[in-house]
């Protein structure tokens, strides 16, 4: 997810990047809300990069939220209320997109996954995205219900041991959650290096829940 808005070149109109802020809103007072959403762009974009650059100077422990309330003291951004409401939702969003407060996200490393971004502007699949699964799956055999107990491992070829079952290949894509990892119950053969056991240790994770309303008129 893009965690920037209003990327440079693109030719997204607002009014699709921000449908629910235009909802109902008449042609005559959409140019008012573009000035506003602008402004307010300008100035959240303006202190991601002042604060990109501010990291590199630091070498202790910094969390983004708290450098983002220094910039905005320092540099004395200048918005009407509007503007203000705008940008704080820029700053909520930056929350959804990273899975936390900007209270808990490290200064340094809060965007390290920027660069493996998918580009481009958003879509809806015809169907929805449900279709893709099947799609995807065609010809390729899924099976369930099988607790992965042992990984093992070489140069030449990986074992998956199941209960009662074994799979060989000549290697595996391990996409193990995060929590199954934490509690050791995936034994790996040969035991997985150090500085990656002390990253699953030390590696903590967001609670993400979405929920969809639909309204029966627009506002």
């Amino acid at each position: 997810m893009n965690r920037r808005q209003g990327r440079p070149g693109s030719k997204q109109p607002l009014d699709q990047v921000y449908p629910v802020v235009f909802s109902g809103i008449s042609m005559k007072n959409r140019q008012h809300c573009f000035l506003h959403l602008l402004q307010a762009e300008a100035a959240y974009n303006e202190l991601l990069d002042k604060a990109s650059k501010v990291r590199q100077e630091l070498s202790q422990i910094v969390f983004l939220g708290e450098e983002l309330e220094t910039l905005i003291k320092d540099f004395g951004v200048a918005m009407d209320a509007d503007e203000m409401s705008m940008f704080n939702w820029h700053l909520t969003n930056l929350e959804y997109a990273n899975v936390g407060l900007l209270s808990q996200l490290s200064l340094a490393f809060w965007d390290q996954d920027d660069p493996y971004d998918m580009g481009g502007d958003h879509c809806f699949l015809s169907g929805g995205n449900g279709r893709l699964v099947p799609a995807l799956a065609e010809n390729v055999p899924i099976i369930f219900l099988k607790t992965v107990h042992v990984i093992r491992y070489g140069r030449d070829s990986v074992k998956v041991t199941t209960r009662g079952q074994l799979f060989e290949g000549d290697m595996a894509l391990c996409t193990v959650p995060l929590r199954v990892l934490k509690s050791g119950s995936t034994r790996f053969i040969l035991e997985l290096p150090q500085q990656k056991l002390d990253k699953i240790k030390r590696l903590d994770f967001g609670l993400l829940n979405k929920v969809a309303m639909l309204f029966p008129f627009m506002f």
